[in-house]
């Protein structure tokens, strides 16, 4: 859905949006929506003024396997780690830059390497 909405709001308007829809779910792998059904019609998060927010959704994902990767190599029951993660994240929310506070609980520079191991790629 998110090649979709990406599609749907790169620089030229679609002319037929029923064809760009089976162009990305085909590439994509995916079986297209029944003829004559106009699934793009009822995918409310672009029928408004979201424009390419969608995307965003896989951008979570990212950074949240980025994350959960440090559980893994520390132990996902690992208190310390837990500890680090409420500290440097959960308690900060939004009073620190979100990508800092990422940046401190992970030692590093975000990746996207988990996610695409994830995606077995």
């Amino acid at each position: 859905l998110s090649s979709l909405d990406m599609a749907y709001h790169d620089e030229r308007v679609p002319e037929d949006t029923t064809a760009v829809l089976n162009k990305v779910f085909t590439d994509m792998g995916y079986l297209t929506p029944t003829p004559d059904t106009h699934f793009e019609a009822r995918f409310g998060h672009i029928m408004s003024e979201y424009a390419a927010g969608y995307y965003g959704y896989a951008w979570s994902l990212v950074y949240a396997q980025d994350m959960f990767s440090r559980f893994e190599k520390e132990g996902l029951l690992n208190p310390a780690v837990g500890m680090d993660f409420r500290r440097k994240i959960l308690e900060r929310g939004s009073s620190v830059d979100e990508e800092k506070s990422m940046r401190e609980f992970l030692g590093r520079e975000p990746s996207e390497k988990a996610f695409m191991r994830r995606l077995g790629m």
